[in-house]
């Protein structure tokens, strides 16, 4: 499947396509009666080597599953296409010339509609790399915008079925609709998730290539009834159409050169903040609307465009909302996080207490203001605790003075783990508050199973007016908290 003659194969017929079919309108003494068969069996060739080229890039994307399920419907697609071929090549050889020898008759047309059906299928089914679920419906507006504008734009093209009335023109109808715009919608929507996708199924050449093919069928398949009638310009038909399926198939060839290349499957890009192919298509219908009012007034066609406009627009604004709910939620996710990072960088993560960062901020700026107080508070004992009973039980209790602590002071009072099993408190007013401090951190702790003895040495220190700052108030307040804890030791013994 890797060896370099498919490729080879696809130039050769790449070249045959678009230099000696329409070369072959000048001498073809019937026009395209006389070419009928050989049109379509150049056909056939092209899409059995389209059928073998498909093949080979599913084998290729084995490990990829999105991708080698997208290229093996791809395959079955072009398995109906020669089918199609197959059948007309009867009929061409067997039934006198006419329009269907040039488009195809009924079994050719479902034989290509079932192939049109298998690639849009295989396509909507191919992962685009968006992970996120808001992602992925953001994306799939997107496409539906771009695929509306072109559906809409197409409307403009769409030859009505003559000659037929009831069933058989509403039959006929619709087989237009799935037909003449078939290989161009399936073209548009491989340039689409290329440009719109950060996991395309294409490379960039082979998506071009392949939307030129999906342009050239759209302007043949457009081709007024009475073209395909005259002389030579149903040969030009043809050579269309095998233009169109030689591009598709060198399109693909393209990619199955870019999968030996890259064999691991499709390679991912940087996704885009924004893509501005959506408006452009809105744009794109609204201008065609404009056109087809000013060239046939308010008839059945501009209508067609003007509500296919209003469908693009109407996904355009969808797309706005749920770009702009997906700010608001980018912003509320950036609040929360502001605010975590912040808690995190102000306050002690065990206690939930301010830290000495905040406290030392808070102090400076109550400095300021007047005279304050700050306690100082140091735990006795407390290594002996976790040497003991565990570090568990030692952050239990660091838990329980936090919360004792809290119970003792004012809602503007601001209290702080400095480190380890140091606290302090800042108080404007202290009246009162060291005789409270002493007695909450004086007593029995029952923590789990274990009973532990809680003392505390509290120093304390008041700010002189104008002659104080931050650093030198807390260094006061230490050697008061020392000076209680030598007093305490030399009372013991």
């Amino acid at each position: 499947m890797s060896g370099r003659r498919p490729d080879l194969l696809a130039v050769v017929l790449a070249v045959l396509g678009i230099l000696v079919i329409p070369l072959a309108v000048g001498f073809a003494p019937g026009g395209w009666a006389s070419l009928g068969v050989p049109c379509w069996i150049a056909l056939g060739v092209i899409h059995l080597t389209y059928v073998y080229v498909a093949r080979g890039v599913a084998v290729l994307n084995r490990k990829d599953d999105g991708g080698r399920r997208m290229w093996t419907l791809a395959a079955w697609a072009g398995v109906s296409l020669v089918a199609g071929d197959l059948v007309e090549i009867c009929e061409c050889a067997y039934f006198p010339p006419s329009r269907f020898t040039i488009i195809g008759g009924n079994v050719q047309a479902a034989m290509t509609v079932i192939a049109m059906a298998l690639l849009l299928v295989g396509m909507l089914r191919y992962p685009s790399g968006r992970t996120e679920k808001g992602e992925r419906s953001r994306l799939r507006l997107d496409m539906a915008t771009v695929m509306g504008s072109a559906t809409t734009c197409g409307l403009l093209l769409l030859q009505l079925p003559q000659g037929e009335t009831g069933w058989r023109w509403a039959i006929d109808l619709t087989t237009a609709l799935l037909i003449q715009p078939g290989i161009f919608l399936v073209a548009l929507f491989a340039l689409v998730k290329l440009f719109l996708g950060n996991r395309p199924p294409f490379t960039r050449p082979a998506a071009i290539v392949t939307g030129l093919a999906g342009a050239v069928q759209a302007v043949t398949q457009a081709a007024p009834a009475a073209f395909y009638l005259k002389p030579h310009g149903g040969t030009w038909v043809m050579a269309g159409n095998i233009v169109a399926s030689t591009l598709l198939t060198v399109g693909f060839r393209i990619q199955w050169v870019r999968n030996r290349s890259h064999p691991s499957g499709a390679v991912r890009r940087p996704r885009r903040a924004y893509s501005s192919l959506p408006y452009a298509a809105m744009a794109v219908t609204w201008a065609a609307s404009v056109g087809s009012m000013a060239a046939d007034g308010l008839s059945w066609r501009s209508w067609s465009v003007i509500t296919g406009s209003m469908v693009t627009t109407a996904l355009v604004i969808a797309r706005q909302v749920a770009a702009f709910r997906h700010i608001e939620e980018l912003l509320r996710e950036r609040d929360l996080l502001a605010a975590r990072l912040t808690e995190q960088a102000y306050h002690d993560s065990l206690t939930g207490l301010a830290n000495r960062a905040l406290f030392m901020n808070r102090l400076t700026e109550l400095l300021a203001t007047g005279p304050v107080t700050v306690f100082l508070i140091d735990l006795d004992d407390f290594k002996p605790v976790n040497d003991s009973l565990g570090h568990a039980t030692g952050d239990q209790l660091l838990v329980e003075v936090a919360s004792r602590l809290r119970r003792c002071v004012r809602a503007e009072d601001t209290v702080a783990r400095l480190g380890g099993d140091e606290f302090a408190v800042l108080a404007a007013d202290p009246t009162g508050l060291l005789d409270a401090l002493t007695a909450a951190l004086n007593d029995t702790v029952r923590l789990g199973d274990a009973e532990v003895r809680l003392r505390a040495s509290v120093g304390q220190a008041t700010s002189r007016p104008d002659a104080d700052d931050a650093d030198s108030v807390l260094h006061s307040a230490d050697m008061a908290m020392y000076a209680v804890k030598n007093a305490a030791r030399s009372y013991s013994r």
